[in-house]
């Protein structure tokens, strides 16, 4: 076909002249295109430090203690290692600052049960999947028709549970799967927990009641009343 296509185009009736053409061309565009480098915060490193002391780190007394240099920060290990001191985990500085295409607020984060990807609930509804290692946007869904304003992994990590603006709950699979979606109460609602089985949640909302949910089922079992708004 990109034969024929050179017989009729090329002036000289040369079918290479025509693959010569688009050859040239994407050169030229593979020279203007400005390669792109990420930041990447790989936390694996430590993860791993972590699993190889273990073997013979029975108390806090028997890790090294870090010193302050550079040269240290290969020996680090997660947070969870360093109950001794807490102020080793926490976190003075800033790495990276990420902005969706569609600039909105942002109600409700969480991590992913693998901590490889951050997802956003915004004012406008939508997911947004952000890669925890680079930092960059991945993908975008749209998962309510009003602001998301809470979401939370079940203990089993195989659910998200989602409440938005209008008091609508929504359950999504690991994959960002949709399969379950009802109204749990006209007010917006401002949190929601699992039970410590998962097979039943709590919701709260503007409407001064905490509702307890059976999860299988979708159906309310308790409504608790406050006093105040």
């Amino acid at each position: 076909m990109l034969e024929n296509l050179g017989m009729l185009d090329s002036p000289s009736g040369d079918p290479n002249a025509l693959k010569k053409d688009v050859s040239d061309l994407m050169a030229d565009a593979r020279k203007s295109r400005k390669a792109v480098f990420r930041r990447t915060i790989d936390y694996n490193a430590s993860a791993i430090n972590y699993l190889q002391n273990r073997i013979w780190v029975s108390r806090d007394i028997d890790r090294p203690m870090l010193q302050p240099d550079y040269l240290w920060s290969p020996k680090l290990c997660p947070p969870r290692s360093y109950m001794d001191s807490p102020m080793n985990c926490v976190m003075s500085k800033p790495v990276r600052t990420s902005t969706n295409k569609n600039k909105c607020p942002i109600y409700c984060v969480c991590w992913t049960p693998e901590g490889r990807r951050l997802i956003t609930g915004a004012f406008s509804g939508e997911f947004t999947l952000w890669n925890g290692l680079t930092f960059n946007f991945e993908t975008i869904l749209q998962a309510h028709e009003s602001q998301i304003r809470c979401m939370k992994w079940s203990h089993n990590e195989e659910w998200l549970l989602t409440a938005d603006h209008s008091g609508y709950v929504k359950y999504w699979q690991a994959n960002m799967n949709n399969v379950e979606m009802y109204q749990a109460h006209k007010e917006p609602i401002r949190g929601v927990s699992f039970c410590p089985f998962d097979n039943k949640f709590v919701t709260c909302s503007d409407d001064s009641t905490v509702r307890i949910w059976d999860f299988h089922r979708c159906a309310e079992e308790r409504v608790l009343r406050g006093e105040y708004g």
